[in-house]
């Protein structure tokens, strides 16, 4: 593999992820995440990895690292969808219910993602909202959302 090819870097860090390989992909979305994009790519991987690295944190139980990442990605860009949606993910592993809510409102609010409701059920749930919970539970389900 080239050294200097983010792209590459990118990938390889994608299918250590699919393969549960939590450090080798943290290590290597780090690694893009340090290079200039190439001159003929269509767009900047860094932040992109960026928030995949913070989903593999969150995912292999770093979620102070995960946390960290998420707010580092909405620092440049307030109104980063998806890093919002790893956050609230972040924040329910951490078992802070009320802020997943916050943050599952913000993403339902501006795009009615199954997956955000499912979660926002899941973190109601734990705050006792059974009513809640299952309204969201149901509104995944009517957006596709499978179990």
């Amino acid at each position: 593999m080239a050294p200097d090819d983010p792209e590459l870097h990118y990938l390889r860090a994608y299918s250590y992820a699919a393969l549960e390989d939590w450090s080798a992909a943290i290590e290597d979305f780090t690694v893009v995440m340090t290079m200039e994009p190439r001159a003929n790519t269509m767009f900047d991987k860094r932040d992109v990895a960026l928030l995949r690295r913070a989903n593999v944190k969150m995912q292999s139980g770093d979620h102070e690292g995960a946390l960290a990442d998420c707010e580092a990605a909405l620092a440049r860009d307030a109104n980063d969808l998806e890093a919002i949606f790893v956050r609230g993910m972040t924040r329910l592993a951490m078992q802070e219910y009320a802020e997943a809510v916050a943050d599952f409102d913000v993403v339902i609010a501006q795009y009615p993602l199954p997956e955000a409701y499912q979660q926002r059920s899941l973190a109601k749930l734990e705050l006792g909202d059974q009513d809640g919970a299952k309204q969201d539970m149901e509104k995944a389900r009517e957006l596709g959302f499978e179990e």
